[in-house]
């Protein structure tokens, strides 16, 4: 049953990590022509996760917005199509859809349904010619694309190359993901990432007169509802630290419909540094649409999660026509931290999602010594300031969608400001955190577990005669650890009960070790088959009684099979049964097995239920959390073992008394593993102790101390020796494997 459990666990969590469709690598070329046209280029690394696909697809986005225009398209046409395989997957494609389309992408399918792919990660080269994606911009030509779209998985990494006639002047890049790095260096622009979860869109600016492209093809934008299509916001900071804000949000209307809807968010806190988060308080919320008519205000709600959240407000219109306009006017303060003669200004730079086409105007009390724009996954940049102004348009930034500037004044500037300051609700960081330590103290109890399991049980308070020698029968009990001397012949004792009281447990080694003996006396003649396994042949009983009821269970002549092991396992427990009372006392603690219980049970069920609980509340450290539950589990399911085998065990003094006499000679058999000796002629100690170095965890060292004795014994060279020692061990294991308990020897 434990097997079943930890094979199922590790199946379990193989499932849960199992790796995703992704692309390792994209490295894209895009080569401007005179003409306008782009010879584009993909290399793509694509692992879709397991073995056994047959195709793939993804898009090429012929469709894109028309300057920030929110009603018109620019179309462009992808022509020369070619796919191909560096790795020999098959490269046939087929094609549908179109700039006409609702998705304004071509699709492409590439593949065989009748070839599978027996390997997961594939190499494939993409290429074609784009037509309409170069167009005029302020006099001067410009290529804007949006590389993935939304069909491509996960890119874990991309890097990109523009070149150009004349080359190429400028370029940006984003994503919302990773970081989006664009430089120009000898013309080139040069773009690389991480992490594309979405969209990667990226412009290119050319030299003037280099390229010649032909008119757009536009065409008028079909939209099923409403959509925000340009903003300009603009922030004023005064003395007091409060922030007077506006922002001017035009959207387009769906046709035919009356009544609008739109989302109007003001920050309320927002992350300062991972130990807390700076909230923000707003006064005086306005807000007018269609020609300066002004809206009633609804109470807000908090939207947003962790240490990002804004008061949420839904504004509700009747207007027909295909443009609207809505002014929303605003106030927040709180957002000053003055820290020593620096003061720093923490601004969101708008109330809603910023559209394609947006620009945002600062203007401070002082001039700005450095501002930082923060986008939403926490990373920053660094932007140029000149005066106390600060103008952020769509065109020199992208993607910065929940962003916010951080701008440093001097105190001066402010008058008495009191920021408010509270821990923070990141649970990102918590969160890891919090795996990380399960997962180490996951990891410490298992070395644990592993360690109380291969000790066993506990050994304490172990009874034994004090008014003799170790290892002799005296009349006064009491307890001590005194010295016991090295002993050179085996007690007189059947191996079944010298494993009660080395042991104190069923072992596979004890199983391995009688059957050896049986051979060592000579009551058995071992064999092998051609396949190597041990066969036997069972010869004149042996006189002591144990030895001959485990001699009976074996086949007069034959292989030695697991079901004959069973059968010597049985006699070897009634043997132990029979002396246990004699030699060894259990002390019964009923509360370890009802804490085990507890344990098995009852703690991984309080925390699937608290991350149930959990999954409403997006700020607990628990939400979505199953690699915390999943170690929680494995640790109750570990401590569950390790009760009730923690339970202690000691012997009486006759046990006692014999265990000395089995360390004796334990001590005996080690120093002949490193010092061999020449043994009496017609003696066979190699295969006669070869019984007890099993019982005691020494038959690698045994078997490489007997091969340089002297003596023919039996007849068993050293090869057959060691045969007859691996496959007893082999079929012992074998028997006790579903015991957690089983010690398998070296």
């Amino acid at each position: 049953m434990a097997v079943i459990i930890v094979v199922s666990f590790i199946g379990t969590m193989w499932n849960l990590w199992r790796p995703a469709e992704v692309v390792h690598r994209l490295e894209a070329q895009f080569d401007v022509r005179p003409d306008g046209k782009v010879a584009v280029r993909y290399e793509l690394d694509w692992d879709f996760g397991k073995p056994g696909r047959h195709t793939f697809g993804f898009q090429i986005p012929l469709r894109d917005r028309w300057n920030g225009d929110g009603f018109r398209h620019v179309i462009y046409e992808a022509t020369d199509l070619k796919v191909s395989s560096p790795t020999g997957a098959p490269a046939e494609f087929t094609t549908h859809g179109g700039s006409d389309t609702t998705s304004g992408a071509l699709d492409v399918h590439v593949g065989d349904e009748s070839v599978t792919l027996f390997r997961s990660r594939h190499t494939y080269v993409i290429e074609y010619v784009l037509s309409g994606a170069v167009y005029m911009v302020d006099g001067a030509p410009e290529l804007k694309l949006d590389l993935t779209g939304y069909s491509f998985p996960e890119v874990k990494r991309f890097d990109a190359v523009v070149t150009g006639p004349q080359g190429v002047t400028h370029a940006v890049c984003a994503h919302r993901g990773g970081p989006c790095r664009a430089e120009v260096t000898n013309g080139r622009a040069h773009l690389e990432g991480t992490h594309v979860e979405s969209k990667l869109v990226f412009a290119a600016a050319l030299p003037a007169g280099s390229v010649s492209p032909p008119q757009p093809k536009l065409a008028d934008r079909r939209a099923a509802a409403d959509e925000p299509w340009s903003a300009e916001v603009a922030h004023e900071i005064q003395p007091d630290g409060t922030v007077a804000s506006q922002a001017t949000l035009r959207r387009r209307l769906a046709a035919g419909q009356e009544e609008h809807e739109a989302v109007v968010d003001i920050a309320q806190r927002r992350p300062w540094n991972d130990e807390s988060d700076l909230i923000l308080t707003e006064h005086d919320v306005r807000v007018r649409v269609d020609q300066g008519r002004e809206m009633t205000v609804a109470e807000p709600w908090m939207s947003g999660k962790w240490s990002t959240r804004d008061a949420r407000r839904t504004v509700s219109w009747k207007q027909l026509g295909r443009s609207s306009l809505m002014q929303v006017d605003y106030a927040l303060t709180g957002g000053v931290v003055v820290d020593g003669d620096k003061a720093t200004v923490v601004v969101p730079l708008a109330p809603a999602e910023l559209p394609a086409s947006w620009s945002v105007r600062l203007a401070a009390p002082a001039p700005i010594e450095e501002a930082r724009l923060v986008v939403a996954d926490g990373s920053s940049r660094e932007l140029e300031v000149s005066g106390s102004t600060l103008t952020l348009s769509s065109r020199e930034q992208l993607g910065v969608d929940g962003g916010l500037v951080r701008l440093t004044l001097p105190a001066s500037a402010f008058g008495d400001v009191a920021p408010t300051l509270e821990p923070s609700l990141d649970t990102h960081l918590q969160r890891r955190l919090l795996t990380g330590w399960a997962g180490g103290a996951g990891v410490a109890v298992l070395i644990v577990a592993l360690a109380l399991l291969l000790r066993g049980p506990r050994t304490g308070g172990d009874e034994r005669y004090v008014d003799v020698p170790p290892g002799q029968r005296g009349t006064v009990v009491g307890r001590g650890k005194p010295r016991i001397p090295a002993r050179f012949e085996p007690p007189q004792v059947d191996l079944a009960t010298a494993g009660l009281v080395w042991r104190r447990r069923r072992s596979s080694a004890l199983l391995s070790a009688v059957l050896t003996q049986l051979v060592a006396v000579g009551s058995v003649r071992v064999g092998r088959t051609r396949f190597g396994r041990l066969t036997v042949e069972r010869l004149t009983p042996p006189a002591d009684p144990f030895l001959a009821r485990c001699h009976a269970k074996l086949p007069s002549k034959g292989v030695v099979k697991r079901s004959h092991m069973q059968l010597i396992r049985e006699s070897v427990q009634a043997q132990q049964e029979a002396f246990a009372p004699v030699l060894v006392q259990h002390r019964r603690r009923p509360l370890h097995w009802i804490l085990a219980i507890a344990l098995l049970f009852g703690v991984p069920a309080a925390a699937i239920v608290n991350l149930g609980v959990a999954q409403g509340r997006e700020e607990s450290l628990l939400a979505g959390n199953w690699v915390f539950v999943a170690l929680v589990s494995l640790g109750a399911f570990i401590g569950a073992i390790i009760l009730p085998t923690g339970r202690s065990t000691r012997l009486t003094a006759e046990g006692t008394m014999l265990r000395d006499q089995l360390v004796g000679f334990r001590d005996h058999l080690v120093d002949v593993g490193r010092k061999p000796v020449a043994t009496a002629p017609g003696r066979d100690v190699a295969t006669e102790y070869l019984p007890w170095a099993m019982l005691f965890g020494l038959t690698r060292r045994w078997l490489r101390a007997a091969g340089q004795m002297a003596g023919p014994g039996h007849g068993l060279d050293s090869l057959t020796r060691a045969h007859l020692a691996r496959s007893a061990r082999c079929l012992g294991w074998l028997t006790v494997a579903g015991d957690f308990s089983a010690n398998v020897d070296d």
